[in-house]
């Protein structure tokens, strides 16, 4: 059984040594907005909205967190697509080995727009 004690906030703060925000600011925003800065917020690591916004109303500095080995592994997807692109240029050229050539040239372009978003999204 949990007990719940309710302490006023200058003892809470010093029994936990921890900070208590008083004073509140209230934003209206549209849902696409609000659904944008959730995102924002997790994908630059914090738990909390609030505290995302007030740091970047702050300005400090904030950084993505980034899934290294989801760009490690299509680094090499890119790199792979890049051998079989230079090999086919290197072969015979025919209709099919063209449009293989495309499709592999549109996929390396895909790998290198997807590294680029997920190393420099805001």
């Amino acid at each position: 059984m949990q007990m719940y004690v309710h302490l006023p906030l200058p003892i809470a703060e010093r029994l936990f040594n921890i900070e208590i925000n008083m004073a509140r600011i209230e934003l209206r925003i549209s849902p696409e907005d609000k659904e944008a800065l959730k995102k924002q917020a997790t994908v630059a690591g914090y738990k909390s909205v609030s505290k995302y916004i007030r740091d970047v109303a702050l300005g400090k500095q904030i950084t993505a967190r980034v899934d290294i080995d989801a760009v490690y592994n299509l680094r090499k997807i890119g790199n792979n697509l890049n051998q079989i692109a230079k090999q086919i240029n290197t072969e015979k050229r025919d209709e099919t080995m063209l449009s293989l050539k495309y499709d592999i040239d549109a996929l390396l372009w895909s790998v290198k727009d997807v590294i680029r978003k997920i190393i420099y999204s805001p």
